[in-house]
């Protein structure tokens, strides 16, 4: 049976920071979500475990030297049989795209050549020797894909990205067995809302073990058991995700009450020194005055005064040691999770409302409907639509205009090589680099941090970033496509509750019913969500 046992791994950058530190965790049966705040290092750990799995050592002690930063300890984890990861196909990552065939992406293009080539009355041994037993592939392929639509020598320019990750994921559904470990890095992002509920049943169906990353709650509801991650510790949560949002509110809960009452005994302990301290002055003052009468021999004024300044001494030594102790207990309890750290923020807008944009009966040649709409200053819209539909492809067309911003779920309008302090000087000129900071440090980005390319940043991180400069943009029209994408659970509800008090406008993209729910919608486009657009 396939297993996979992480045993005291550290993580660190070349800088010296420690990311992970002494990490234990044994994946159990069934399907489990590993959850945890953006930049925890969720991927880096699916990374490491690839790395270690490729390398073959289950006793894999030494220290590993990685592209970002080094490794020690171990991860145990069987080969054969071995670990499947997501193979998510990017359009946009791949070069010369118009040419590229989807029997190219899935790697099956030379063999149906080959095949096609035999058809035709080849009788080459190569041709012969590549097919090997596949003589049915064609077939094969056309059944797991389920769509008469999509030819395998279709360009892959013509799908969109949650059309590639339907299919890349049924191509690695049909490759499991019950002795595999399969690990999901955000297998739902792109996906539409019918594809989310089909990849749901999928995985419902899973024969082997699985670990899951996902911040969507419809894929999170399928996991038996939830792993958080944190810098010192996995800790496993067994129940379904619900039951784990109701003892993380329930601990943090208790969290804050044990804080509250902390934070009373301290000051309760600062009066108490404070009185303590002021009676120990009248004690003194009283004894000055009695001696200076004479009612006292000066032996027994100084012993008097001496002891008084012991107890005093004593009392206050007790006191500080009282608060060095609140402090040091009130320190453990406030929360170090850069998500409580996390503000996005937009600011009043007093701009009357006005229309923003109007378009009538808009189509350009990637969307499937025509778009006829009227967006005024202060409204939120919602335009939903199928994968292939053309969403994306509409908010790019009306970027063009003037005072709109457009931020896609990669954030691709700051540049990469660029510092956080950078990308906000060219976005908002007219600001100065202490209010940035100050931006910044608002939303967990502090110290040296601020200088940390956007290339280095998680995709969750990013687009924090891009909200920072979307708070300042509040006079535009905000084109919002799957912002969601990358945020973990507890961002996405920050960011849902700051677009529902937004003063200004937005179109949103999203799949995700629960964050749209949250968002404050007031009115939604269904041009794009017939079944014209499959």
């Amino acid at each position: 049976m396939a297993h996979l046992h992480i045993q005291k791994l550290s993580y660190s950058h070349h800088s010296g920071e420690n990311l992970f530190k002494d990490l234990h965790f044994t994946l159990p049966n069934g399907r489990t979500a590993l959850v945890g705040r953006n930049g925890v290092g969720k991927s880096l750990l699916i990374s490491l475990i690839k790395h270690s799995a490729l390398c073959g050592d289950s006793d894999n002690k030494a220290q590993e030297t990685l592209s970002s930063g080094q490794m020690t300890g171990s991860i145990d984890c069987s080969v054969l049989p071995r670990i499947l990861e997501q193979r998510v196909i990017a359009k946009d990552t791949i070069e010369n795209s118009n040419q590229t065939s989807l029997a190219e992406v899935f790697g099956v293009a030379n063999k149906l050549k080959a095949l096609k080539a035999i058809e035709k009355g080849s009788i080459d041994p190569a041709h012969f020797e590549l097919v090997g037993d596949d003589w049915a592939l064609q077939e094969q392929l056309n059944a797991l894909i389920g769509d008469d639509n999509i030819q395998l020598n279709d360009p892959v320019s013509r799908f969109s990205g949650g059309e590639l990750m339907k299919l890349s994921l049924i191509k690695l559904f049909s490759e499991l067995d019950k002795n595999d470990i399969l690990i999901l890095d955000e297998p739902s992002n792109h996906l539409d809302l019918e594809t989310k509920h089909w990849l749901v049943n999928k995985v419902m169906q899973l024969p082997c073990k699985t670990m899951i990353v996902s911040h969507d709650k419809l894929l999170l509801d399928t996991c038996d058991q939830v792993a958080e991650l944190s810098a010192n510790e996995i800790k496993l949560f067994t129940g379904n995700f619900d039951a784990y949002l109701e003892h993380s509110l329930q601990q943090k809960a208790a969290a804050e009450r044990h804080l509250h009452q902390l934070d009373t005994q301290k000051k309760t302990a600062l009066k108490q020194a404070q009185r303590d301290k002021e009676k120990a002055q009248k004690r003194a003052s009283r004894g000055e005055k009695s001696a200076a009468k004479g009612g006292l021999p000066r032996v027994v004024a100084n012993a008097r005064s001496s002891k008084s300044e012991s107890s005093a001494a004593k009392t206050k030594a007790q006191h500080e040691a009282k608060q060095r102790q609140l402090s040091v207990e009130l320190s453990a309890l406030k929360p170090k999770s850069k998500d409580s750290e996390i503000c996005f923020r937009f600011s009043e807008t007093t701009d009357k409302k006005r229309c923003l944009l109007k378009l009538d009966t808009f189509q350009n040649g990637h969307m499937s409907q025509a778009i006829s709409i009227a967006v005024y200053h202060g409204e939120h819209w919602y335009l939903p639509g199928k994968n292939g539909s053309g969403k994306s492809s509409f908010l790019k067309s009306i970027a063009k205009n003037k005072n709109t911003l457009y931020i896609d779920q990669n954030c691709s309008f700051m540049n990469s090589d660029y510092s956080l302090l950078e990308v906000l000087s060219q976005s908002l000129p007219e600001s100065s680099e202490l209010s940035f900071r100050t931006l910044l440090a608002g939303n967990g980005f502090k110290g040296e941090h601020v200088h940390k390319k956007v290339d280095m940043l998680s995709g969750g991180e990013k687009m924090r970033l891009a909200m920072l400069i979307a708070s300042s943009s509040t006079n535009s029209l905000l084109l919002l496509d799957e912002p969601d994408n990358h945020l973990d659970f507890v961002s996405k509800g920050l960011l849902a509750r700051a677009l529902s008090v937004f003063t200004g406008a937005y179109i949103l993209v999203s799949h995700d019913e629960y964050f749209v729910g949250q968002c404050g919608v007031s009115n939604t486009c269904d041009a794009l969500a017939s079944d014209a657009g499959n």
